[in-house]
């Protein structure tokens, strides 16, 4: 009956004629790839010709969204997600630019090319239709974007999709790579201070939103396999060394309501507390540290050092699955899997080239190739 009624309500949506809207959304609001996309539109001056709408979740939080907004010249009208009218700017718009899923069950037909998904990254675990569940990412979608020809493939089959449907184009977040960050003004921080500045972002293994899971083995009184004492090693290394590590906790990860300690040059950045952008602070860091995240990809364009801190390879594996099956030889840098590792990297890190090709692309034009191929093929 629900699949009946869905059928209905998207072929009586879709005799609703579009306006000149163009929708986005994504998780956590107003950010990643949709605010690149929505970044390039305005600087092109395309919010001449259609009226932007964000849709968001948290709505408590509206005010502080518009102004950063406007401070970057931004006109847009926010409407709270799940309404009744975040579901009639859905229908009106002519284009929809989404990071998730967005009123999955709505397929509405009014435009070949309405809703275009950037996602929110190229997977190396197993994703959508790939796992054993057989479920597609976000059936609604008309296009998805990838990196390369390779995640052509991977992503066509995630979103059981057309590969026709998969625009290589790059991720739009790519772009931010190579602006300026806020970040370390917005906290007093002086970068040039520190001989290296690294960031660490550790994908969740507990998940506590959306896709609620348990992948690999969750620590919940450390990051990855350290503990707290070897995180306060970690920090007088850093310290004694005069080198800061940046540690950037999942916005669905468990970690961000643990109580971490004050660290001195360690410093943990929780979703609730970061109110920047993230790729501008990825492209003013000198090394990224990660796991099975596929920030690594986004990082690879700039060619700069990477570590791989995980000891639970297997144990992932078994709970997720990844789309390689040599896992070690996938990525473009080594495995850290002890304390004296990651210190023997920090200090000396060094980029390491793969010969799998993640990124068709290595510049800052990815907004700009969406936009091209949806005018040139629409208006």
């Amino acid at each position: 009956m629900i699949k009946i009624a869905s059928k209905i309500f998207s072929f009586l949506a879709s005799l609703i004629p579009t306006k000149n809207i163009i929708l986005f959304h994504s998780f956590p609001d107003i950010a990643d790839n949709s605010y690149a996309m929505c970044r390039y539109l305005h600087s092109c001056g395309i919010d001449n010709k259609y009226s932007f709408v964000w849709l968001i979740a948290e709505y408590n939080k509206k005010d502080i969204f518009q102004k950063n907004l406007e401070k970057n010249g931004i006109k847009a009208i926010l409407v709270k997600r799940l309404s009744f009218m975040g579901l009639w700017y859905y229908i009106r718009a002519r284009y929809v630019f989404v990071t998730h899923g967005l009123f999955d069950a709505i397929h509405l037909r009014q435009f070949p090319d309405k809703v275009i998904n950037l996602w929110h990254g190229m997977p190396l675990k197993l994703l959508g239709a790939s796992e054993k569940r057989g479920i597609p990412c976000s059936s609604n979608s008309n296009y998805v974007v990838s990196t390369s020809h390779l995640y052509q493939k991977i992503m066509a089959e995630a979103f059981s999709i057309s590969i026709e449907k998969v625009l290589i184009t790059g991720q739009p977040r790519c772009d931010l790579l190579f602006e300026a960050t806020d970040w370390f003004d917005s906290v007093n921080i002086k970068r040039n201070n520190y001989r290296k500045v690294g960031i660490w972002l550790p994908t969740y293994r507990k998940s506590i939103l959306g896709d609620v899971r348990v992948d690999g083995d969750f620590n919940d009184h450390g990051v990855s396999f350290l503990d707290e004492n070897e995180l306060r090693k970690l920090d007088n290394y850093l310290v004694s060394n005069n080198l800061l590590l940046l540690v950037k906790i999942h916005p669905m990860d468990a970690l961000q309501h643990v109580n971490f300690i004050d660290y001195t040059n360690l410093i943990f950045i929780k979703p609730k507390d970061f109110h920047s952008q993230l790729y501008p602070l990825l492209g003013a860091c000198d090394f990224l540290l990660t796991d099975y995240s596929s920030v690594f990809i986004d990082y690879q364009i700039l060619h700069r050092p990477m570590g791989f801190v995980m000891n639970d390879i297997e144990s992932y594996k078994y709970s997720r699955g990844f789309y390689f099956d040599d896992i070690v030889k996938a990525l473009p840098g080594p495995i850290l899997s002890s304390f004296e590792m990651i210190c023997e990297f920090i200090e000396h890190p060094t980029y390491v080239d793969s010969e799998i090709i993640y990124n068709d692309f290595n510049d800052n034009k990815s907004s700009k190739r969406i936009w091209d191929y949806l005018s040139s093929n629409t208006e």
